[in-house]
């Protein structure tokens, strides 16, 4: 004798699988409430941000808003025990991305990020390591890797000396990438001397063209100003 399920129990399953519905909804937009959220007041940060998404470009809008916030105006002005809450909450976000992507860059550079900003110097060094090992030719990466490695040179002595070379190779070996580092390259002295001793490495087809490239968007920069 066949036995069927009884309405009371089809609607309980129905409702459960609503139920997951709606919680897995909820949890794939929220890193883009949190997004506009805290760009709109940095100390949601602290309190408001999810652990993580559930896919990739969940996570990925997290750490951008992470990145994006730990770079503008209303952090850097913000009273120093809000910028250590905003950096620990997304440090355990970019971290558990980590976790559960090990060879995600993207997770690993905004860890720096949250580390340098803790004065964590020698964990923020191997996490830009582990950045560069999950993405050692994309050029994308290794910009704002160099970008940050820069702005924290002071604290970076062993990371600068080493790997940010092989970023900085990389880099400029290519048109977009001398770009890139076009505007330091005319500002600052330091890091001029840097990019310079890594040139010198390089074939001289590369340097003759480094040369060219830089030269070009130095007038260009100074006939902005």
């Amino acid at each position: 004798m066949h036995t069927y399920p009884s309405a009371l129990m089809l609607g309980i399953a129905a409702l459960a699988l609503a139920a997951a519905g709606w919680w897995l909804t909820a949890r794939e937009l929220s890193p883009y409430q949190f997004s506009f959220a805290v760009l709109r007041d940095a100390a949601a940060y602290a309190d408001a941000a999810p652990a993580h998404a559930l896919s990739l470009e969940g996570n990925r809008v997290l750490l951008d808003t992470c990145a994006r916030g730990m770079q503008g105006v209303s952090f850097l002005a913000s009273p120093t025990a809000l910028k250590t809450a905003v950096a620990h909450r997304c440090l355990d976000m970019a971290g558990e991305t980590a976790r559960l992507m090990p060879t995600y860059s993207y997770a690993h550079y905004v860890s720096a990020m949250a580390l340098l900003a803790l004065y964590r110097a020698e964990a923020a060094e191997e996490a830009l390591l582990l950045s560069h090992q999950g993405a050692r030719n994309e050029q994308w990466i290794a910009e704002l890797r160099v970008a940050l490695a820069e702005d924290n040179a002071e604290l970076l002595g062993d990371y600068i000396g080493s790997v940010h070379r092989l970023d900085l190779a990389m880099l400029v070996q290519s048109r977009r990438g001398i770009r890139s580092i076009a505007h330091r390259y005319v500002a600052s002295p330091d890091f001029r001397s840097r990019v310079t001793d890594v040139v010198e490495t390089l074939p001289p087809d590369v340097q003759a063209r480094f040369v060219q490239t830089v030269r070009s968007e130095a007038n260009a920069l100074l006939a902005r100003r």
